[in-house]
């Protein structure tokens, strides 16, 4: 059974039972029916609403047992599902959309479409974590796409001015650490891995264009300059130079 207590002034809550859920359904005709919306405008001045419009809490408190089935705790979980038998060439599924906007004519010091912030402090306890990882991207194709197969794409949409010309300020990828790590430094910065019987990925690296415009640039004296076909740009930071990398149009000896 579920209870709802308290009052338009000072909001409310629910109390539920163990297997009651709240379910609401919906069988939307047109774009813009939803089956929940939440309208928040915020009024301070001095902090942020950094609850959130809404927020999830989940606090285990009971400890797993040897018959533990590998999962773990959610806080949210979000299925979107396709039966209809579609013409290929329409319809589409996304399982999230997070849309951060300032309007015409606003001001603001920072936006940011996503934080994923993963915080183990069980060390300070005595405890300890064996596995951690903050963000996880897993595709499963098991049928025959056509057009592409990305895993993770990058866009920069950008239309406006950026003011920094460093590499640090507008790198579309940043790969950062900032505290010591009590074990000493991480091994690498990016991986590559193959494991159980996949099967991998010819290059290392590919780039769509030749002229430098992805940091990339063909040289038309191959031969001459000794089986050298391009070249990659690389910025040292630390001593504001600019460094190559050599590519070689056969297997170097």
């Amino acid at each position: 059974m579920a209870i709802l207590k308290g009052n338009r002034n000072q909001g409310g809550y629910i109390e539920l039972g163990t297997e009651t859920r709240i379910q609401i359904s919906q069988y939307p005709t047109l774009w813009n029916q939803k089956a929940l919306y939440l309208v928040s405008s915020p009024q301070t001045t001095d902090v942020a609403v950094r609850d959130g419009v809404a927020q999830i809490v989940s606090t285990r408190s009971t400890a797993f047992g040897s018959s533990w089935d590998g999962n773990g705790d959610l806080g949210l979980k979000v299925n979107v599902y396709n039966s209809a038998a579609n013409t290929v060439s329409y319809g589409g599924l996304r399982g999230l959309h997070v849309y951060v906007r300032q309007y015409s004519g606003g001001n603001i010091a920072n936006m940011y479409g996503a934080l994923i912030d993963t915080d183990d402090r069980g060390t300070s306890s005595g405890g300890s974590v064996a596995t951690i990882q903050s963000l996880t991207v897993a595709q499963r194709i098991n049928s025959v796409v056509a057009t592409m197969a990305n895993i993770l794409v990058v866009e920069d949409n950008s239309q406006g001015t950026i003011t920094p010309t460093t590499c640090t300020g507008t790198a579309l990828i940043k790969i950062r650490s900032t505290q010591p790590i009590a074990s000493g430094a991480r091994a690498s910065a990016i991986h590559f891995e193959t494991s159980g019987s996949g099967s991998g990925w010819t290059n290392a690296f590919s780039f769509q264009t030749a002229t430098g415009l992805e940091g990339f640039t063909a040289l038309t004296n191959a031969s001459v300059a000794g089986n050298i076909d391009g070249y990659i740009k690389v910025y040292d930071v630390a001593n504001g130079a600019t460094l190559y990398i050599a590519l070689y149009d056969t297997v170097p000896s």
